[in-house]
């Protein structure tokens, strides 16, 4: 037989968190579950339904405390870049001074990556893939250093522009 104590069981399994919205008694001796939807605990669910609560220390409006909130996720893709595109790995430096060099160098190529996105509009990964065949040989001639870049396709010197840099001269003379 199900005692008072196992039918509260099964109803707060049954109902989970949506219990709050009901006033429930149970009368053991007549069997009887007796349920009363609670209208002002509706109300208010209805009132609160969809927003959340953010509270910080700082004195920002409310509005970039959103702005940045929202952002938080794409700074935890950031992280994972860091761990899997640039292979942030455990390094094993000699020095503190070191690693932080080298956790500095990691954060400013993500930064650079950030920015090239934002002055494109378009995914590091394409970037990356558009700019890979861009090539530069370095060549000696009569003690001279000449330095000779491959051709740029398009959608390179698409990006080139976006990003304000000038197109490397064909030769150049050192």
């Amino acid at each position: 037989p199900l005692t008072e104590e196992g039918a509260w069981k099964r109803i707060h399994k049954k109902l989970g968190k949506s219990r709050r919205l009901f006033e429930i008694k149970i009368d053991a001796k007549k069997k009887k579950l007796i349920w009363i939807l609670d209208q002002k605990a509706l109300e208010h669910e209805k009132a609160i339904a969809g927003k959340f609560l953010l509270v910080t220390t700082t004195n920002l409006e409310p509005k970039i405390v959103m702005k940045e909130y929202k952002n938080l996720q794409e700074v935890e893709r950031c992280f994972d870049d860091l761990k899997n595109l640039l292979k942030l790995r455990p390094m094993y430096h000699q020095t503190d001074r070191r690693t932080k060099g080298h956790v500095f160098v990691c954060v400013l190529s993500l930064l650079l990556e950030k920015l090239m996105e934002k002055h494109t509009n378009t995914p590091f990964r394409e970037i990356k893939d558009q700019l890979e065949p861009l090539r530069v040989n370095r060549i000696q001639v009569y003690g001279e250093e000449i330095y000779q870049r491959n051709s740029i396709s398009a959608k390179a010197d698409k990006v080139l522009t976006a990003l304000g840099v000038e197109r490397p001269p064909e030769v150049l003379v050192v």
